[in-house]
């Protein structure tokens, strides 16, 4: 898929560096977020949402196939590596030339440190839906 055209004036976008180290920060989910986020500022909320949507199944499905393999913490670095690695993949394959027809039209890029926070936040997001989901999960067993 390549990506369309610039509409209008785009808000700050994440390079596909901020993506990946927010990958590594807190997963695929954001990954997703970040991507979701450089579409919408680029005008394209439509391709957003579904970018969003195919993040989050395939985040599901990584989770599920983590699950029922054994706790082990070469495992866990493997399956982080391939988070960040789809998650840089996908960022390249769809925005990269959009970011940089941006940045060489002078538009803002966000800091790396921003793509680390956008991450650490959203790991924490994940860490909490899976506490809620496994609290009430036990409450309807019990």
């Amino acid at each position: 898929m390549t990506e369309p055209p610039i509409r209008g004036e785009a808000g700050p976008l994440y390079s596909v560096g901020a993506i990946a180290v927010g990958t590594v920060l807190g997963s695929l989910a954001a990954g997703a977020v970040m991507l979701w986020l450089n579409y919408r500022n680029l005008g394209y909320p439509a391709l957003a949402n579904r970018v969003a949507a195919l993040g989050g199944v395939l985040y599901l499905i990584i989770i599920g196939i983590a699950s029922l393999l054994p706790n082990d913490p070469l495992l866990g670095v493997a399956f982080i590596a391939l988070q960040t690695g789809i998650a840089y993949w996908t960022a390249t394959a769809l925005q990269a030339k959009a970011i940089a027809y941006h940045q060489q039209q002078g538009g803002a890029m966000h800091s790396l440190a921003r793509g680390a926070l956008v991450g650490f936040l959203a790991g924490i997001t994940v860490i909490f839906a899976m506490l809620l989901i496994g609290t009430l999960l036990a409450s309807f067993t019990a």
